[in-house]
């Protein structure tokens, strides 16, 4: 046959139904969807407990010797890659509010590395910071002043500190004061990400040279949501790491019961004189095109839904779902032409007493 005969004839079939590519286009798109979905969800649920761990303050890693901390040395490891910020703290005499007398309010003086652990960036104008369950409870806000017993004490700052999340609830009831970093601190704190136990060595350099690394302890901030981050090594374990294969197969399982209900056509061809070259070309241009319209449609639609349901992780999963489409419409083209290459002539009464 040459060529345009085997584009009209492949065509024909597709516009009468006799290729079957309307509900295999259906079945292919579904196989896609679910894959693809199946990938987007689990990676979801992982992103999701990541944001978790951090807003908790789970990434935090805290070195504390008692005036063991060069908060210099610690300030300075924020140039560290994995390390995203880091900061020392030292607590201090506690301040007495002029409005509570009676109550004494514990204090720490902290760095400028610290305010960035905080979130609070290092553009600041003096004055203290308070954590916003604290000024809840005062009733002020950014700008407002404390009286206290060490003289005005402007509010530069409220930060963000849950106290029902699990993380160590000190600075959650307590004023942070600035500091240039000058004699030593009791803490170094470090938020790094991803998280992981094998940046505590690297933090222990922030401890002076007077201090054994023995003495020192590295834990989370906090403790509830485990120890370390293990959502890399999930993601690595993934059962849906599996989905472009999975897609495969299905799309060849696809092709072949396709290719199935045909077999008693693709005898009938070869008995009335078509060749198992013409034929193969034949199914060839289908399922190309059912196949691939089926991925086209298929994958559109996961990538749009990615988009606008998980629109943070959806372009680091845009090649994985290209991927799938892909592999997944080969499969239902494999699985076609392997039905279509191996059915024979000699079996066509054997077919047509099967037929359903």
């Amino acid at each position: 046959m040459r060529t345009t005969v085997v584009l009209l004839e492949a065509w024909r079939n597709l516009q009468s139904g006799t290729s079957k590519g309307g509900w295999l286009s259906v079945a292919l798109i579904m196989a896609i969807s679910l894959v693809s979905c199946a990938e987007l969800w689990t990676v979801s649920a992982l992103d999701n407990r990541a944001h978790d761990y951090r807003t908790a303050g789970a990434s935090i890693r805290v070195l504390k010797v008692e005036a063991g901390i060069d908060p210099k040395q610690c300030d300075a490891l924020s140039g560290t890659s994995g390390i995203l910020s880091a900061g020392a703290m030292k607590a201090v005499a506690p301040i007495h509010i002029l409005s509570l007398p009676g109550v004494s309010t514990p204090a720490f003086e902290t760095t400028l590395g610290f305010q960035e652990v905080l979130g609070l960036g290092t553009a600041l104008e003096s004055g203290v910071f308070i954590s916003e369950p604290l000024a809840n409870r005062w009733k002020i806000r950014h700008g407002d002043i404390l009286e206290s017993d060490q003289g005005p004490l402007p509010v530069a700052a409220v930060f963000p500190y849950p106290e029902d999340d699990g993380r160590d609830s000190r600075l959650a009831n307590a004023v942070l004061l600035p500091s240039l970093g000058s004699g030593p601190s009791d803490e170094c704190w470090a938020d790094v990400w991803p998280s992981t136990a094998g940046f505590d060595s690297v933090i222990r350099t922030s401890q002076g040279t007077a201090q054994g690394e023995a003495s020192a302890s590295v834990s989370t901030l906090n403790p509830t949501l485990g120890l370390v981050f293990t959502g890399a090594d999930e993601y690595q374990n993934r059962v849906t790491r599996y989905a472009a294969a999975i897609s495969a197969c299905l799309g060849f399982a696809i092709g072949l019961l396709g290719g199935a209900r045909r077999r008693l056509e693709y005898a009938s061809s070869l008995h009335a004189g078509v060749t198992s070259g013409d034929l193969a070309r034949i199914t060839l241009v289908e399922a190309t095109i059912w196949a691939g319209a089926a991925g086209a449609v298929a994958t559109a639609g996961v990538v749009l839904g990615a988009h606008f349901w998980a629109p943070l992780i959806a372009d680091a999963l845009y090649t994985q779902f290209l991927t799938i489409g892909m592999l997944s419409g080969l499969g239902a083209i494999t699985g076609s032409l392997f039905i279509a290459t191996h059915s024979r002539e000699s079996r066509l009464f054997v077919y047509f007493r099967e037929r359903s």
